[in-house]
C-alpha cells in the first residue's frame, strides 16, 4: 500500500500547480498490443483518481473498455493495431513467435511499432481530440516502441510520465542518460541473469551494440517520420514551432519501472526513475473473492496449488497438443498437487486429470494470493 500511495503522489506532484484551482486533466496514452500493458497502467491511473478526487483521465489505447465503469475515466479505444501487428509478421502464436531469430523478431518489433503508433495518431477520435481544444495538464504514456506519442508532451505543452511496464531497457536507458553496463545488465532480449560468463557477457556487449545502433538509425528514424507526419500540421495550426523528436526524448519528467529490487538483480538508476511492481495490485482487502468449490480445490492439495498461465496475449490453448499431452502427464504423477490452468478455449479437448481445473480467466491476485 505504501508503494501505492508514494506513486500516485509523485504523478499527484507534477500536476500540482494547477490542482487547487482547476483539477487536474491527465491525457494516457497506452498504445502496447499486449493486454497486460494497459492493465498495469490503467490500475495505477484507477488509484490517481481514487486518491485524488479532482483529477480525471482520457485513457487512450486498444484495450479500452466501452463501457468503463471508473466514472473519472474516459477510454478511446483505437482498433486495427493488434490485426497491424500481425501482418507485420508478429503472431501471438507461441509456436511460431519461438520460430523466428532474436534479430529478426527485433527488427518486427521496430517497425510495427512505428506503424501502430502511425495508425492511432492517424485514428479519427484521436485526431478529433488532439483538434478539440481540449487542454490535458499531465501525459501518462507508455513508451515501449512508441517514442513518437512524446509529441503530444510538446502540442499541449506538459510534463511527460513514463509508464514501463517491460521494465529498463537499453533504448529506455538511451532516453534518460541512464547507465548501463554490458558486463551486469543482460539484454531483455537474451535469457541472461546478471551472473554472466565471459562468453556470455561478450554475446551481451554485441547485442548491446546492435540494440544501439537499430535505436539510432533504424528504430529513431522510423519514429521520428512518425512524429513529423503527424505533429508538423499541428503546430503549424498552434503557431509553435516542431523541436527536434531526439530533444523530446531527452526530456521526461518521471520514468515509473515494472520492476522490484527483490525480485530483480541490483542496477543503477536516475533519481527520476522509480522502480514500482507492485503498484498495480489490489491488496487483500479488494480481492474478488473466489467461489466456494475453487477454494476448496486450492486448500485441499497436500503439498498446495500450481497455477499455470502463459500471460495476458500468449494462449495455452494454442500449445502443440503433444506439448499439452506431455503437460497433463507430468501433472497426473503430481498427485499431491492440485494445478489450476488458464485455457482460453470454453471446451478441453480431452479429459482432465482431477488434480487439475482449466478456466477461460482466474483472478490471479486472488489465486496466488491463496
Amino acid at each position: 500500500m505504501a508503494k501505492v500511495i508514494t506513486t500516485v503522489a509523485l504523478l499527484s506532484m507534477l500536476g500540482a500547480p494547477l490542482q487547487f484551482v482547476y483539477g487536474v486533466n491527465v491525457l494516457a496514452v497506452l498504445p502496447s498490443v499486449w493486454k497486460s500493458h494497459y492493465l498495469f497502467g490503467k490500475r495505477l491511473l484507477q488509484q490517481l483518481v481514487e486518491i485524488q478526487p479532482n483529477y480525471s483521465v482520457t485513457l487512450i489505447s486498444p484495450h479500452a473498455e466501452e463501457y468503463p465503469v471508473q466514472p473519472k475515466i474516459r477510454e478511446i479505444r483505437i482498433e486495427g493495431l493488434r490485426e497491424n501487428w500481425e501482418e507485420m509478421g508478429l503472431p501471438f502464436d507461441v509456436e511460431q513467435s519461438r520460430q523466428r531469430s532474436i534479430m529478426e523478431h527485433f527488427t518486427r518489433l521496430m517497425y510495427a511499432g512505428a506503424t501502430n503508433v502511425d495508425l492511432l495518431l492517424g485514428d479519427a477520435k484521436v485526431r478529433k481530440l488532439v483538434r478539440s481544444g481540449e487542454q490535458f495538464d499531465l501525459l501518462v504514456v507508455d513508451l515501449f516502441l512508441s517514442d513518437s506519442l512524446l509529441g503530444l508532451a510538446h502540442y499541449y505543452q506538459i510534463p511527460t510520465v513514463v509508464i514501463s511496464p517491460t521494465g529498463a531497457n537499453t533504448w529506455l536507458n538511451q532516453m534518460t542518460g541512464n547507465p548501463q553496463s554490458s558486463a551486469l545488465d543482460p539484454s531483455i532480449f537474451l535469457p541472461y541473469s546478471e551472473r554472466m560468463g565471459l562468453w556470455q557477457r561478450c554475446v551481451n556487449t554485441l547485442m548491446g551494440l546492435f540494440e544501439k545502433l537499430t535505436y539510432n538509425f533504424f528504430y529513431m528514424i522510423s519514429q521520428e517520420a512518425v512524429y513529423t507526419k503527424h505533429f508538423h500540421t499541428l503546430c503549424q495550426l498552434a503557431n509553435t514551432t516542431l523541436p527536434h523528436h531526439r530533444d523530446l526524448t531527452k526530456n521526461l519528467s518521471l520514468v515509473l519501472i515494472n520492476s522490484h529490487p527483490v525480485v530483480q538483480y541490483p542496477r543503477a538508476y536516475l533519481p527520476n526513475m522509480l522502480e514500482i511492481a507492485g503498484a498495480h495490485l489490489r491488496g487483500a482487502q479488494n480481492q474478488i473473492e473466489l467461489p466456494t468449490h475453487i477454494t476448496y480445490f486450492i486448500e485441499s492439495a497436500p503439498k498446495g496449488t500450481v497455477y499455470i498461465s502463459l500471460g495476458a496475449d500468449a494462449r495455452t490453448a494454442d500449445l502443440a497438443r503433444e506439448k499439452v499431452d506431455i503437460l497433463l502427464d507430468v501433472i497426473t504423477g503430481l498427485q499431491d498437487y492440485n494445478f489450476l490452468i488458464k485455457w482460453e478455449d470454453p471446451k478441453f479437448y480431452t479429459s482432465l486429470p482431477k488434480n487439475a481445473m482449466i478456466a477461460e480467466w482466474w483472478p490471479q491476485e486472488t489465486v496466488l494470493g491463496k
